[in-house]
């Protein structure tokens, strides 16, 4: 659940052409506010549908994300 002044369900409203680059969220419970940042666009052939994981790619996020992170 986040506390928002917008509904997410709009994201459909949006053009494939143009998404949302940055997004924040406050998370029930939470004081801190959370960006997401837009890292990569996937065409749809390349990701795995169910896992979200593209071919090759390691099931462990903490790797997955050290890749855009450099952590």
């Amino acid at each position: 659940m986040t506390h928002r002044m917008f509904d997410p369900l709009n994201f459909g409203s949006y053009p494939a052409t143009d998404p949302p680059i940055m997004l924040h969220f406050q998370y029930k419970g939470s004081t801190d506010i959370f960006r997401y940042v837009l890292v990569e666009r996937i065409p749809l052939g390349e990701i795995n549908t169910e896992t979200r994981r593209k071919k090759g790619e390691p099931m462990d996020e903490d790797v997955v994300s050290a890749q855009y992170l450099g952590d």
